[in-house]
This record gives structure tokens, sequence and C-alpha cells, in this order.
């Protein structure tokens, strides 16, 4: 699993980057079956977006489904997000993301 966190110029730029995930969204529902719909939500630190997608990977000849959890803080231009491969990273499992996203956010 990887981790990413970025700072954008604006609010309106990260939250022009989060809406780029609506069709990965969407997507993981058949890509990786249990995401949940996107919304607001509270984490330990930051209350923001949250989302969850899917989207396919080919490397190498090699086709992979990539599942990501993404939230960000309402109040200042800074998001993250969190990327593993479905069926080998995460055992087709939504439970090992949400819980460092739990622990962290």
């Amino acid at each position: 699993m990887s981790a990413f966190f970025v700072e954008y110029k604006s609010t309106a730029a990260r939250d022009k980057a989060r809406g780029k995930l609506q069709p990965q969204a969407r997507d993981a529902r058949t890509l990786a079956p249990g995401a949940k719909p996107p919304g607001k939500t509270e984490g330990k630190s930051v209350s923001g977006d949250y989302v969850e997608y899917a989207y396919r990977l080919t490397e190498g000849g090699v086709t992979r489904t990539v599942a990501g959890i993404w939230w960000d803080d309402a109040q200042t231009p800074i998001a993250a997000y969190l990327l593993a491969y479905w069926q080998d990273g995460l055992g087709e499992r939504w439970e090992p993301m949400r819980d460092l996203w739990s622990r962290y956010a």
C-alpha cells in the first residue's frame, strides 16, 4: 500500500482534483465490490471529503485493479490518498485500507 499527501494551490484546485475521481468511484462498485459511496467524513483529526475508488492498470502486459481511498481536509488545500492492488495487496477486501485510514485520518 502506498500513501500520498498533496498540498494544492487552493481548495478549488483540490476540489477539482477530487472531482476527477468520480468516474473511478462509480467503477469501484464493479472493480472492487463493497466500495462506499463518496461523501463527507469525520476522521480523528480531519473532517472533509472521503472517496473510495478503483481503476484498471496495465503494466508489462499484466492488467490489475488498483483500489484507492482519497480524503481531504475541508479547511485547507490538503488531500491524501492510499493506493493498493485490489487482489495482491488487499486480498479483495476494503478493510485493510479502511483500517489504515481510520488510524491516521
